[in-house]
């Protein structure tokens, strides 16, 4: 029970929900499924905006919320040229299980099938990880960018991501 006092305590004191005036996740039309997020880029001819990342990482929420998608351009922008495909690697809903050809562990949980998926396609572990694909599923360029980067270089680090600059980031 003490425990259950300080985990609500710690959440109440230090993760602030950030909200930006532009955010809007049903307008973003979220897809929270690779393979349904590749398939509606195929139909659509569209690029994929791909975002591993998870329900209790606060350092996402402000990325997510202040520094990316609280700028209209970039807002509008995924809005309105890409499927946002948004995989979190913490969700605890069951699927059926099976072992992971990577690590040799039973997959009980959909977090787990798309933490598996973001190492063994693009080799890395953290989130929040920003990737551009083609509609094809496959990289449109070497770009892409995590927490240090977002947080560092902001919009400007994220934008070369988004226009697919030469200037590879990591």
């Amino acid at each position: 029970m003490k425990k259950l006092l300080v985990r609500i305590l710690f959440l109440l004191t230090f993760c602030t929900y950030y909200e930006s005036k532009y955010f809007n996740y049903e307008a973003l039309q979220v897809i929270k499924d690779y393979e349904e997020g590749l398939e509606k880029a195929k139909v659509e001819g569209k690029p994929i905006f791909l975002y591993f990342t998870c329900h209790g990482c606060m350092g996402d929420y402000r990325i997510e919320r202040k520094q990316i998608l609280g700028d209209w351009k970039t807002y509008k922008k995924l809005r309105d040229e890409f499927i946002n495909v948004w995989l979190y690697v913490d969700d605890r809903k069951k699927i059926e299980p099976y072992i992971s050809p990577l690590s040799g562990r039973t997959i009980k949980a959909i977090g787990n099938k798309w933490a598996d998926l973001q190492y063994e396609k693009f080799g890395e572990q953290s989130q929040p990880l920003f990737i551009i694909l083609n509609k094809n599923g496959e990289r449109i360029s070497a770009n892409q960018i995590g927490y240090s980067q977002a947080k560092d270089g902001g919009l400007l680090a994220f934008w070369k991501v988004l226009n697919n600059d030469t200037f590879v980031i990591f």
